[in-house]
C-alpha cells in the first residue's frame, strides 16, 4: 500500500472556525491530493478505519473520500472513475480492505 501520510492534523484543521487555518488546511489537502494521488487515498483509507483517531478527522476523511471517488455530475463522475481505475490494483484492494 502507498504509504499513509498523517492526516489527522490536516482534516482537523480543515474543520477549524479560523478561516486562515481552514483555508491553508484545505489547500494542503487539495494539493496533497494532486500530488500523490494514491498516496491521498490510503491516508484517507487509513484514517477512516483507524478506531484510535478523533471522531472528527474520521468523518472528514469518509466524506474527501466518498467526493475523491464520486459525483453527482456526470462528467465529473467520469473523471473521477477515471482516475480511481488508474490506481494500482493492489492498492485499490488494499484500500477497500481498510474499509
Amino acid at each position: 500500500m502507498a504509504a499513509p501520510v498523517e492526516v489527522t492534523q490536516l482534516l482537523l484543521h480543515a474543520q477549524d472556525p479560523d478561516a486562515n487555518v481552514r483555508s491553508l488546511a484545505e489547500q494542503k489537502i487539495a494539493q496533497f491530493q494532486e500530488l500523490d494521488y494514491p498516496g491521498f487515498l490510503a491516508s484517507l483509507a487509513a484514517e477512516l478505519s483507524s478506531a484510535a483517531k478523533p471522531a472528527d478527522s474520521r468523518r472528514l476523511a469518509g466524506l474527501v473520500l466518498k467526493n475523491t471517488l464520486d459525483a453527482k455530475d456526470e462528467a465529473r463522475k467520469a473523471e473521477l472513475q477515471a482516475r480511481w481505475g488508474a490506481v494500482d490494483p493492489t492498492l485499490k484492494n488494499q484500500i477497500r480492505e481498510a474499509l
